[in-house]
C-alpha cells in the first residue's frame, strides 16, 4: 500500500511539472510568434506614437520573465481552488441528513 502512495505522489509531481512546462512553452510561443512587435504597431499605431509603442515593447521585454516565474504559483493556486471547491461540494452532499430530501431532486 505504501509503494502505491509514493508512486501516486511521484506521478502527481510529474504531471504538475509537465503542466508547468506546457504553460511556459505556450507563453513563449504566444509572446514570440503570435503577439509580435508588428502586432503592437498595427494595434496601437493610430492611438499612440511610435516612441510610446517602443517604450511599451521595452517594458514588456524587460519584465516578461516574471510571468514565467509566477506560472507554477498560479497553476498551484488554480488547482488548490478547484480542489477546495470539489471538497466543499463533496462535504455538503455527504453531510446532508438522510431524512432530508436531496437539494437536487
Amino acid at each position: 500500500m505504501k509503494s502505491y502512495i509514493v508512486l501516486s505522489q511521484m506521478s502527481t509531481k510529474y504531471y504538475f511539472a509537465l503542466l508547468i512546462l506546457i504553460y511556459v512553452l505556450l507563453g513563449i510561443i504566444t509572446n514570440e510568434y503570435i503577439i509580435t512587435e508588428a502586432h503592437y504597431y498595427r494595434t496601437f499605431s493610430e492611438e499612440l506614437s511610435t516612441g510610446t509603442i517602443q517604450n511599451m515593447l521595452s517594458i514588456r521585454e524587460k519584465w516578461s520573465w516574471i510571468g514565467y516565474i509566477l506560472t507554477p504559483f498560479m497553476i498551484a493556486l488554480k488547482l488548490a481552488l478547484v480542489a477546495m471547491l470539489a471538497k466543499t461540494v463533496w462535504l455538503y452532499f455527504h453531510t446532508v441528513d438522510a431524512n432530508l430530501q436531496s437539494p437536487c431532486s
